[in-house]
């Protein structure tokens, strides 16, 4: 069983092509179609229909390549208010696969489409992202990941947890919360794992902290 990546896709383009990549996104993982998925794990929202629609099925038993990975579901479509923007949520095996939406991108000619993402596995504390060029989709550079302690105060670690867009918020935050005066987040290190060792096999509260790694070459 795999640890299962979440990643939000932002995608861009002119109206046109926007609208043909959501309507054959969409139509692909229909719960009204009865000829998809019927053999697949994740029903009719596996990643799978897509290539199966491209005409591309066998590829996929095959195994021809990292485009045609397709191991995980959609989760959520948003079409944005802007006709030219929309966001696609996944769950996949282990990691992101963009490369099978540059497949569907290539096949069907939508010239003006590009895409970002965010992708994030918490169980092995893997956390990237990609702005596409002319894009800053995703500022976020640091993660905190907390688990409140099963009884006394959570606020403390609810108010330390979450996204942060600079170095220095979440330094400011970790200081507030361990109560010293450190300056880079290597610094906190030793807090953290005093921090969880103290509290494994008492409330169960962690803390982790992890760099959002940005893809910059596509």
């Amino acid at each position: 069983m795999p640890n299962w990546c979440s990643t939000t896709y932002r995608f861009h383009g002119n109206e046109k092509d926007i609208k043909e990549l959501f309507d054959f996104a969409e139509h692909a993982v229909s719960t009204e179609r009865e000829d998809n998925a019927t053999t697949s794990g994740f029903s009719t929202y596996w990643l799978g229909n897509l290539i199966i629609d491209l005409g591309l099925g066998d590829n996929i038993d095959n195994n021809k390549g990292d485009e045609y990975r397709c191991r995980g579901w959609i989760t959520d479509i948003y079409r944005d208010l802007d006709p030219t923007e929309g966001t696609i949520v996944t769950e996949t095996a282990w990691a992101e696969m963009p490369e099978m939406w540059n497949l569907i991108i290539r096949e069907k000619h939508l010239d003006s489409v590009s895409f970002s993402y965010m992708a994030e596995e918490p169980g092995m504390g893997y956390y990237v992202k990609y702005n596409a060029p002319g894009y800053n989709d995703f500022t976020e550079k640091i993660f905190i990941d907390i688990c409140p302690p099963t009884d006394g105060d959570f606020r403390p670690y609810e108010d330390l947890g979450g996204y942060y867009d600079n170095e220095e918020e979440a330094i400011t935050n970790l200081n507030e919360f361990f109560e010293k005066d450190c300056v880079e987040l290597d610094d906190f290190d030793e807090f953290i794992h005093k921090h969880n060792k103290e509290h494994e096999d008492n409330d169960g509260a962690w803390i982790g902290v992890y760099e959002i790694k940005e893809i910059k070459d596509k």
